[in-house]
């Protein structure tokens, strides 16, 4: 760890709902960071498990380690990350998921892109698969607007943004499939996007498509993302035939999911 790598404060950010299988890992694999995150946001979402209780012992055997643990009532993942962004104090927010996990220096990777672009750089992901990019070779991907309109290439448990962004845009709590993409969205017309292209992050072992979760809901998610370049639209972020043009393209990407589902 570098100097400078330490002297940007990071929020890791955690919402957990019925996560006792799984939150000790995750939270394992935060404080086990070769950069350390000044805090750790964690947002019980209404378990009914056994979630909290495991959540404070690990508090209480990590005592050199700020974890603000926050209960609410169910809402959802994104009230749920939403509290823990005001709740936050870092200068960058750190997304993790509770069934999800770290690779040990995945923020300093990512820090390194922030020391580089600065304020210019918006959202700092990284890979979550062994899946490719075309520029195999490059260390860091710039993914600017344009870019990201074909494409959500951000997972949620990979990015890392400025907090004070995300204070004045946040997760949309009324609606509930791909809300994060809306959110990128969002943030990335003001400035580039870096993805460093290693796998960083270990997502829990489900299938992209088909599982008995969100990503089941194959057509909410296309409506989702409808949604979200309406949004675009009247922010005058996009044009009118922009807009129907990725309303198509996010159609035509409805069938090939569809279809991936019906062959798996």
């Amino acid at each position: 760890m570098t100097n400078r790598t330490s002297s940007i404060s990071v929020s890791a950010v955690i919402p957990a709902y019925n996560s006792q299988v799984s939150i000790s890992k995750c939270l394992e694999s935060v404080i086990n960071q070769t950069v350390p995150v000044l805090e750790i946001i964690v947002v019980n979402d209404g378990s009914t498990d056994d979630t909290v209780a495991i959540i404070n012992q690990f508090i209480d055997d990590h005592p050199q380690f700020i974890i603000k643990l926050f209960t609410v009532p169910n809402g959802g993942p994104s009230a749920a990350r939403n509290l823990g962004i005001e709740k936050a104090t870092g200068d960058l927010i750190a997304f993790l998921d509770a069934d999800d996990c770290w690779v040990n220096n995945k923020l300093e990777e990512q820090l390194e892109v922030f020391y580089t672009y600065g304020t210019d750089v918006i959202i700092v992901g990284c890979k979550t698969s062994d899946v490719k990019f075309k520029s195999v070779e490059d260390k860091w991907i710039v993914i600017d607007f344009n870019m990201l309109l074909w494409s959500n290439v951000f997972s949620t448990p990979a990015v890392v943004t400025w907090r004070h962004l995300l204070l004045n845009t946040r997760f949309n709590v009324r609606q509930k499939y791909s809300e994060d993409y809306g959110l990128w969205l969002q943030l990335a017309k003001g400035g580039k996007s870096v993805i460093v292209n290693k796998k960083l992050v270990l997502l829990s072992d489900k299938p992209i498509y088909g599982h008995s979760g969100l990503s089941s809901q194959l057509w909410k998610m296309t409506k989702g993302e409808f949604m979200n370049f309406k949004l675009l639209r009247q922010k005058n972020y996009i044009s009118i035939s922009q807009y129907y043009f990725f309303c198509a393209l996010s159609l035509l990407k409805h069938f090939r999911r569809v279809l991936i589902t019906r062959f798996n």
